[in-house]
């Protein structure tokens, strides 16, 4: 996929110029290279890491920062940042850990911000969203809750498409089949080998759909 994506903008003219996350995410720049990102955008804290959003923020401008310890950045912090780009375990990241001289720089702050998509765009090139902070626009509802804590979600706009949310930020504790949602903001990230939607909000709606007869029919109803 990445080489497709090397060639179609090696020969696209007229566009913005890109960043180094971008540059890297799309294959531009190796593994093993040390980045140097300019007015970049922490879009969420977690535990020992965080992501960030070169702006405007977009499909292939985001990544996640490995630091080993807790950030000291806070969400919605303009940052410079000098870190190793790798890959691991499927996932983009730039690590702390090298070179030496690796640096975060606080420069300013600003609302954080969203990027909004529907089912279908996410899921046509889902790696580009990878580390995304996005609102998902579909209405969306439980089909079904998982042994491992994580729920699965039908698209009512794109039935075709499922996607599954995981309780990251512990802030659903008693998930629901049928329950319904609009706007899920979220984290989009490679983990557990699947892509996940880390979720931290969403619009619940209401739905009268019985936990027996979840279909993309009853589905359907549910927005009619």
């Amino acid at each position: 996929m990445k080489y497709c994506l090397i060639f179609l903008l090696l020969i696209m003219t007229g566009s913005a110029i890109a960043g180094p996350i971008h540059d890297a995410r799309t294959g531009l720049i190796p593994e093993g290279t040390v980045l140097d990102v300019d007015n970049a955008v922490v879009t969420k804290v977690m535990g020992n890491s965080f992501c960030v959003s070169e702006q405007p923020v977009g499909q292939w401008n985001a990544i996640w920062v490995w630091v080993g310890e807790l950030p000291a950045v806070q969400e919605g912090d303009i940052i410079s940042i000098r870190a190793l780009y790798s890959e691991h375990d499927g996932r983009s990241m730039l690590s702390m850990s090298y070179p030496e001289d690796a640096e975060i720089v606080v420069t300013g702050s600003m609302d954080v911000p969203l990027l909004y998509v529907n089912g279908m765009e996410l899921m046509q090139e889902p790696e580009g969203y990878e580390s995304c902070w996005i609102n998902l626009t579909d209405g969306l509802i439980v089909s079904e809750v998982r042994p491992d804590g994580y729920w699965v979600v039908l698209s009512h706009e794109f039935p075709m498409f499922s996607f599954v949310m995981y309780d990251y930020f512990q802030l659903f504790p008693d998930v629901q089949t049928a329950e319904c949602y609009n706007n899920a903001d979220a984290l989009f990230f490679w983990y557990g080998h699947e892509w996940v939607l880390k979720t931290y909000d969403v619009d619940n709606v209401d739905c009268a759909v019985e936990n027996n007869h979840i279909s993309f029919g009853s589905m359907k109803a549910v927005w009619r």
